[in-house]
Protein backbone atom coordinates (compact mmCIF):
# COMPACT_ATOMS: atom_id res chain seq x y z
CA UNK A 1 0.00 0.00 0.00
CA UNK A 2 1.12 3.33 -0.87
CA UNK A 3 0.87 6.60 1.43
CA UNK A 4 0.90 10.18 0.99
CA UNK A 5 2.04 12.95 2.81
CA UNK A 6 0.76 16.48 2.08
CA UNK A 7 -2.62 17.43 0.99
CA UNK A 8 -1.62 20.22 -1.37
CA UNK A 9 -1.43 21.10 -5.18
CA UNK A 10 1.86 18.69 -5.31
CA UNK A 11 -0.60 15.86 -3.48
CA UNK A 12 -2.42 16.18 -6.91
CA UNK A 13 0.12 16.13 -8.96
CA UNK A 14 1.84 13.02 -7.86
CA UNK A 15 -1.45 11.74 -7.10
CA UNK A 16 -2.24 11.90 -10.97
CA UNK A 17 1.60 10.51 -11.76
CA UNK A 18 1.15 6.96 -10.55
CA UNK A 19 -2.39 6.67 -11.18
CA UNK A 20 -2.61 4.25 -8.31
CA UNK A 21 -6.01 2.53 -7.55
CA UNK A 22 -8.31 2.77 -4.63
CA UNK A 23 -7.35 -0.34 -2.84
CA UNK A 24 -3.52 0.56 -3.50
CA UNK A 25 -3.51 3.78 -1.31
CA UNK A 26 -2.95 3.03 2.21
CA UNK A 27 -3.22 6.38 3.79
CA UNK A 28 -2.81 9.85 3.63
CA UNK A 29 -0.95 12.22 6.16
CA UNK A 30 -0.89 15.85 6.39
CA UNK A 31 1.04 18.18 9.27
CA UNK A 32 -1.54 20.56 9.28
CA UNK A 33 -4.55 20.14 12.03
CA UNK A 34 -6.88 21.20 10.29
CA UNK A 35 -6.80 18.87 7.65
CA UNK A 36 -6.96 15.90 9.97
CA UNK A 37 -9.80 13.89 9.27
CA UNK A 38 -11.39 15.84 6.11
CA UNK A 39 -11.79 13.34 3.16
CA UNK A 40 -8.91 13.16 0.56
CA UNK A 41 -9.68 10.04 -2.17
CA UNK A 42 -12.48 8.46 0.20
CA UNK A 43 -9.91 8.10 3.47
CA UNK A 44 -9.69 10.38 6.21
CA UNK A 45 -6.21 12.61 7.30
CA UNK A 46 -4.25 11.70 9.32
CA UNK A 47 -1.51 12.89 11.48
CA UNK A 48 2.08 11.90 10.12
CA UNK A 49 2.49 10.01 14.08
CA UNK A 50 -0.34 7.57 12.42
CA UNK A 51 1.73 6.18 9.57
CA UNK A 52 3.94 3.82 11.49
CA UNK A 53 0.80 1.95 12.30
CA UNK A 54 -0.65 2.47 8.80
CA UNK A 55 -0.75 -0.39 6.30
CA UNK A 56 1.58 1.77 3.87
CA UNK A 57 4.85 0.06 2.57
CA UNK A 58 5.93 3.69 1.10
CA UNK A 59 4.79 6.77 1.76
CA UNK A 60 5.15 9.32 -0.95
CA UNK A 61 6.33 13.20 0.10
CA UNK A 62 3.95 15.25 -1.45
CA UNK A 63 6.33 18.85 -1.12
CA UNK A 64 9.54 19.74 -2.57
CA UNK A 65 10.36 22.52 0.26
CA UNK A 66 9.86 20.56 3.03
CA UNK A 67 10.65 17.39 2.58
CA UNK A 68 13.17 17.16 4.74
CA UNK A 69 11.10 18.03 7.58
CA UNK A 70 9.15 15.47 6.36
CA UNK A 71 11.11 12.59 6.45
CA UNK A 72 11.99 13.66 9.71
CA UNK A 73 8.42 13.46 11.02
CA UNK A 74 8.05 9.90 9.44
CA UNK A 75 11.43 8.28 11.30
CA UNK A 76 10.70 10.19 14.17
CA UNK A 77 7.51 8.47 14.61
CA UNK A 78 8.74 5.03 13.54
CA UNK A 79 7.50 4.62 9.84
CA UNK A 80 10.19 2.27 8.52
CA UNK A 81 8.95 1.61 5.68
CA UNK A 82 10.25 3.63 1.87
CA UNK A 83 9.88 7.60 1.88
CA UNK A 84 9.64 9.10 -1.84
CA UNK A 85 10.35 12.14 -2.85
CA UNK A 86 8.28 14.36 -5.23
CA UNK A 87 11.55 14.78 -7.11
CA UNK A 88 12.21 10.72 -6.93
CA UNK A 89 8.76 10.99 -9.21
CA UNK A 90 9.21 13.30 -11.28
CA UNK A 91 12.50 11.61 -12.36
CA UNK A 92 11.27 7.99 -13.16
CA UNK A 93 8.19 10.21 -14.99
CA UNK A 94 11.05 11.80 -17.10
CA UNK A 95 13.62 8.87 -17.51
CA UNK A 96 10.38 7.23 -19.02
CA UNK A 97 7.73 9.13 -20.27
CA UNK A 98 6.32 7.29 -23.18
CA UNK A 99 5.38 4.17 -20.74
CA UNK A 100 5.31 5.59 -17.23
CA UNK A 101 7.02 2.38 -16.50
CA UNK A 102 9.54 4.02 -14.08
CA UNK A 103 7.17 5.33 -12.06
CA UNK A 104 5.51 2.42 -11.44
CA UNK A 105 9.16 0.49 -10.78
CA UNK A 106 9.64 3.67 -8.68
CA UNK A 107 6.85 2.91 -6.18
CA UNK A 108 7.02 -1.28 -6.59
CA UNK A 109 4.97 -3.88 -5.08
CA UNK A 110 4.18 -1.16 -2.84
CA UNK A 111 0.92 -0.50 -4.46
CA UNK A 112 -0.32 -4.17 -4.67
CA UNK A 113 0.63 -4.38 -0.73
Amino acid sequence: MVGFYGTGDIFAIADALLGLPDDALGGVFDGNPARHGTLVRGLPVRPPAEAAASSCACVVLCTQAAEAAMRRALTDAGFRGRIIGFNEILEAVCDEASDRQGVHRLVGAHGAE
